[in-house]
C-alpha cells in the first residue's frame, strides 16, 4: 500500500455504493478518504486492514475525514485523531450498543443515522447531549432524473401497467412480492400487467410458482406477470417511466421500521404515480399529498388506490409532481453538501 497522494484521491470506501458519493465529495475539494481494492476480502480482514492503513497513517490522515458505516472502524480511527462520519444504517447490535455508549473520548465521531427512526434509536443510547449526531437521508442519483416527466391521460379500461424494481428480500425479509400478486390477482374487474425487475434468478422462480398456486385457486385471465432478474443501472429511468403507477409493496416489521427506503425516492424521481405501501418508514417520507397510500393486507384498498390514479387526472398530476420535488431535494449532491457542511465546517 502506497503512501497518501498530496489530493483527496485515496481510492474507494469499502461499501461500493459509496463510490458515487466519494466521486462528487471530491469534486467540491472535500478531503474524506478510504482504502482502495477491499471489496473481496471478508469484512474482517478489511476492518483488520484499515486499521493497520489508519494507524501507519494517522498523522497525514489527520487532514482527512474516514466515512464509514462501520462504527468499530470509525471509533478506531476517531482515537487516532481522524475526523469520522459514520453512516447509521441499521439498529445498533448490543456490541455496538456497548462500544457507543463507552465512548468517551474528546473527537468522537459523527453519527448520521438515515432515518428518523434510526435517529430516535441513536438519540436513546447516547442522550440528547451527545452534539455530533445528524440526520443524513439518504441520495437520489443524478441520472434517475434524466427521464422525469408526468404522465397525464389515463383510462381504466386500458390495461393497467404497474411495475416493481428491487430485491425479493432485505437483510432475510421478504419485499412483500407475494402478497402484490395474491391482490392483483384477485382483482378481476381490471385488466393489469405487473413487472417485477431485479429480484434476482432464484426469486424469479418463486414467484412463477406463486402465480400458478393462484392460478389454480381462481383462473384470472386479466392478470399478466412479467418477471427479469436483472436490469442494468444504466436502464432503470427509461424502465419506471415505462408505467402507469410504480408500486412500494413492503410490509411493516422490525427491519423496514428502521430503514430508509431510498426506492421509494428514486421511484418518486420518475414523475410516475406511486402506489406505497403503508408503513412507518413510508410515512417517515411521503405524505398522503405526494403518494397513493394502501393496505397491504387489502386487495380492495389497493383497487382503490389504483382507481384513484386513473379517476383524477388533477391530483395524480399534484401527487406526482410534489413526489419529484421531493426526489430532488434528496439528490447526491444535497446529501454530498450536508456531509460536508457538517463534518468538515465544524
Amino acid at each position: 500500500m502506497g503512501p497518501l497522494s498530496a489530493t483527496p484521491e485515496i481510492g474507494i470506501v469499502p461499501f461500493k455504493e459509496y463510490r458515487r458519493y466519494l466521486t462528487l465529495l471530491l469534486s467540491l475539494n472535500s478531503k474524506f478518504f478510504a482504502v482502495k481494492g477491499l471489496d473481496r476480502l471478508s469484512f474482517v480482514v478489511q476492518r483488520l486492514m484499515l486499521k493497520i492503513f489508519i494507524l501507519v497513517f494517522r498523522m497525514k490522515l489527520r487532514s482527512y475525514v474516514l466515512w464509514t458505516r462501520d462504527l468499530d472502524l470509525g471509533n478506531f480511527a476517531s482515537k487516532c485523531g481522524i475526523k469520522v462520519a459514520c453512516e447509521i444504517h441499521q439498529k445498533f447490535s448490543k456490541r455496538e450498543t456497548s462500544l457507543l455508549k463507552n465512548m468517551r473520548h474528546a473527537n468522537t465521531p459523527w453519527l448520521m443515522p438515515i432515518s428518523r427512526n434510526l435517529q430516535m434509536h441513536v438519540e436513546s443510547l447516547v442522550g440528547a447531549h451527545y452534539e455530533r449526531l445528524t440526520y443524513l437521508p439518504m441520495g437520489v442519483d443524478d441520472m434517475f432524473f434524466t427521464q422525469s416527466k408526468l404522465h397525464t391521460e389515463y383510462d381504466l379500461s386500458q390495461t393497467v401497467r404497474i411495475g416493481y424494481l428491487g430485491s425479493y428480500q432485505t437483510l432475510g425479509i421478504s419485499a412483500g412480492l407475494e402478497q402484490l400478486i395474491s391482490n392483483l390477482h384477485l382483482l378481476s374487474d381490471i385488466s393489469v400487467d405487473l413487472s417485477i425487475v431485479g429480484v434476482g434468478f432464484e426469486a424469479v422462480h418463486i414467484l412463477e410458482k406463486h402465480l400458478k398456486d393462484c392460478e389454480l385457486r381462481n383462473p384470472n385471465p386479466r392478470f399478466h406477470l412479467r418477471i427479469k432478474d436483472w436490469i442494468s443501472h444504466e436502464s432503470i429511468p427509461s424502465f419506471l417511466t415505462s408505467f402507469h403507477a410504480l408500486i412500494l409493496p413492503y410490509t411493516e416489521n422490525s427491519i423496514n421500521f428502521y430503514r430508509f427506503p431510498i426506492k421509494s425516492l428514486e421511484y418518486a424521481s420518475s414523475g410516475v404515480p406511486i402506489l406505497c405501501s403503508d408503513t412507518s418508514s413510508h410515512r417517515s417520507i411521503f405524505s398522503a399529498s405526494e403518494v397513493f397510500f394502501y393496505d397491504t393486507t387489502s386487495p380492495l384498498s389497493l383497487r382503490a388506490a389504483i382507481s384513484q390514479i386513473f379517476s383524477d387526472q388533477s391530483e395524480r398530476k399534484l401527487r406526482s409532481s410534489k413526489a419529484l420535488h421531493l426526489a430532488k431535494e434528496h439528490s447526491y449532491a444535497k446529501r454530498a453538501k450536508t456531509l460536508i457542511d457538517v463534518v468538515l465546517m465544524t
